[in-house]
């Protein structure tokens, strides 16, 4: 993997340098007014905490989108930070951004990549909460999230909501905020809260493609014991011929015979497919599965 970005950065400097007599960057002088946009230092970037930027980074097929794009069109939307103390900022928007900025400045040492476009937020201008608000609310907007990754988003939302009170005048049900601001409906806001209530295991099942989350909802009926059970037991079978005759008040034995031929039915395969492939290949098995069961 590191040999084949290795060859996509080169295959970049390459752009660059068939680009170079006609390449422009950005001009702050064209700008009337202050944008609130200012050119920073990579240097002085320091990330968020893992706990408040929870999302995955690109993949490498979308971190090679980006740096083309980046190439192509220079940066289409400045990244956030937070200024904080020794004259560092800290990145609200942009993980990804200032990664393709390291990559593409390893790759080329041409030095428009040592500085990045910035909306700044002041010391004091906003808050730890706001400041998590902003690393959430723009990764909703910008980013195409797994549904663990909006089961987190929304989870904390609700919380800013209930406890901080910001934005939440004591009118109207917060799940019906959410769902406005985040376009979605009130039932997927519910949801989405649920599977906050799964094991881990269950979790990364969702995240890596191998349980749709309408089969995960009816897992998040089950106390963790229970859960930990089916896992232990049945990850390999969760299809609609299963999934479909589980009732939230059962018992291990009735589980156990709502699976009782999984033997006959159930086999693991692993195979190795193209990272921009795996969506696809994931897609088309489960709806096999769907039509054979």
């Amino acid at each position: 993997m590191q040999n084949n970005m290795k060859e996509r950065l080169q295959q970049a400097k390459n752009r660059i340098d068939s680009k170079q007599s006609h390449s422009t960057s950005f001009n702050f002088g064209s700008i009337k007014g202050d944008t609130g946009v200012r050119e920073v230092e990579i240097e002085k970037l320091i990330p968020a905490p893992k706990e408040w930027n929870f999302y995955k980074p690109l993949s490498d097929n979308k971190m090679t989108e980006l740096i083309d794009s980046i190439l192509s069109k220079d940066l289409l939307t400045p990244i956030v930070v937070w200024e904080k103390e020794d004259d560092k900022y800290m990145i609200l928007a942009g993980h990804n951004r200032v990664q393709a900025y390291e990559m593409l400045y390893l790759s080329t040492r041409d030095n428009q990549y040592l500085n990045i476009n910035a909306t700044i937020k002041k010391k004091d201008e906003i808050d730890e909460i706001e400041a998590r608000e902003i690393i959430i609310d723009t990764n909703w907007v910008q980013r195409q999230l797994s549904d663990i990754e909006k089961s987190m988003s929304i989870n904390f939302k609700y919380g800013i909501l209930l406890n901080d009170k910001k934005g939440y005048d004591g009118s109207g049900r917060v799940r019906d905020i959410i769902a406005k601001e985040y376009n979605i409906s009130g039932r997927q806001v519910d949801n989405y809260r649920r599977l906050h209530n799964l094991i881990p295991e269950l979790k990364d099942m969702i995240t890596n493609n191998t349980l749709q989350s309408t089969y995960a909802l009816k897992l998040v009926s089950y106390d963790e014991d229970m859960q930990r059970y089916i896992y232990s037991n049945f990850k390999d079978c969760f299809s609609r011929k299963y999934m479909k005759n589980l009732k939230h008040d059962m018992s291990k034995d009735e589980i156990n015979e709502v699976f009782s031929d999984r033997e006959e039915a159930c086999v693991e395969l692993k195979f190795k497919v193209p990272m921009h492939l795996k969506d696809l290949v994931n897609n088309a098995v489960k709806e096999l599965l769907e039509q054979n069961t």
